[in-house]
């Protein structure tokens, strides 16, 4: 496959990142299809106006019927976009899907040892109606992290090899898509009782509906995003003192790129 371009510098990738969801947004727009900026993303527009410096993905949400309603015309993106996850590629170890641009190359640091593509990339998280989420946070996690445990990875060492095998052992050779399933499953069991709560439990990000619409628009970069409504409440209950900036060490990423 002929690569286009590799990144070679953090701020590559962030701009590269904004030109895939111009994008995005273009199919999500025509498809009535709403999402929003969260996480490192939605921080970026309220503190910096655009990326954090050292950050270099970008974070988005979708309530789950409008996540579903994505999957159904996903084959409308432009061809070098495309969604992967775990249904597509029983070698993908994450619970949430991402957009990767295939005519890039890019190297994320915490998926190096798995036998995955190599590209920028944009996340996708779905968003689901959740009662208890405290408590479904933790059995999420618990479940994530045997998830994890098999997925064989085809880089890793050969401790990673021998480990591979005893989980599978451990679980009674219950494989990566039961647990998948059974995270499915747990999402689907808290959505039965009715809630007036949304978010992704696992990583802490919890909305009521009327503090994420109607969502409004901020400054990112040289575009604009959509961002929840109560941006700042969310990110008060994310981060705590959200504008306060960290220090060096507290800086995280997902490559080795540098960031000038």
């Amino acid at each position: 496959m002929k690569i286009d371009k590799a990144m070679e510098d953090i701020r590559d990738v962030q701009l590269h990142q904004v030109k895939m969801l111009t994008l995005l947004d273009k199919l999500l727009q025509k498809e009535g299809i709403q999402y929003f900026a969260i996480g490192g993303t939605a921080l970026g527009a309220i503190r910096h106006q655009g990326f954090i410096p050292w950050d270099d993905d970008i974070d988005l949400a979708m309530l789950r019927p409008d996540y579903e309603k994505f999957l159904k015309v996903q084959d409308k993106l432009p061809k070098n976009l495309f969604l992967i996850s775990h249904k597509s590629n029983k070698n993908y170890p994450l619970f949430f899907p991402k957009i990767l641009d295939k005519n890039t190359y890019f190297l994320d640091k915490s998926l190096k040892k798995y036998d995955i593509p190599r590209h920028v990339f944009v996340d996708i998280f779905p968003w689901d109606n959740i009662s208890h989420w405290q408590k479904l946070r933790k059995k999420l996690r618990i479940t994530n992290k045997r998830f994890k445990r098999t997925i064989y990875k085809k880089h890793g060492s050969l401790s990673d090899k021998a480990k591979y095998v005893m989980y599978k052992g451990l679980y009674l050779c219950k494989n990566s898509e039961y647990f998948y399933s059974k995270m499915t499953a747990l999402l689907q069991e808290s959505e039965k009782e009715s809630t007036d709560l949304w978010g992704d439990a696992s990583y802490n990000d919890v909305l009521v509906y009327d503090d994420i619409f109607p969502l409004r628009k901020a400054p990112f970069e040289d575009t604009h995003i959509y961002i929840p409504n109560q941006c700042e409440k969310y990110l008060q209950h994310k981060y705590g003192d959200y504008m306060k900036i960290p220090e060096v060490k507290d800086r995280i990423n997902h490559s080795t790129l540098s960031s000038k």
